[in-house]
C-alpha cells in the first residue's frame, strides 16, 4: 500500500514533537517513535480502526493523548491529521 502523508499532519507531529522534546529530552523522539509505529499498524490493517467520518478512520494512541486520522483511497492511506485529543474535533479536516 501507497503512504502520502498530508504536509499539515507532518507539522503537526513536528510541532509536538519540538514540544515533548522541550519538556524532558528524549520524549519527542518518544512521540515521533508512536507516530510511525500508528502508521506502520494502520497501513498492516487500514479497515480494523473506527470510521469517524465517511471514508475517515482514526487510531488512538496508547501513550500520547493523540489521534492520527486517515482515509484509504484505492491502494493508497492517507494520513491527514495527527490531533491532539484537547483539540477540537473538527480540526484538521479541512485537509479531506
Amino acid at each position: 500500500m501507497k503512504l502520502i502523508i498530508h504536509p499539515g499532519a507532518s507539522a503537526d507531529t513536528q510541532k509536538e514533537a519540538n514540544y515533548y522534546e522541550e519538556i524532558q529530552p528524549g520524549l519527542g523522539i518518544a512521540f515521533l517513535d508512536e507516530v510511525d509505529s500508528a502508521i506502520d499498524t494502520v497501513l498492516s490493517m487500514p479497515q480494523a480502526f473506527p470510521e469517524r467520518r465517511k471514508n475517515i478512520r482514526m487510531f488512538v494512541f496508547a501513550r500520547f493523548p493523540f489521534s492520527l486520522l486517515y482515509r484509504t483511497v484505492e491502494n493508497t492511506l492517507e494520513v491527514l491529521v495527527v490531533r491532539n485529543h484537547a483539540r477540537h474535533e473538527d480540526y484538521g479536516m479541512e485537509r479531506v
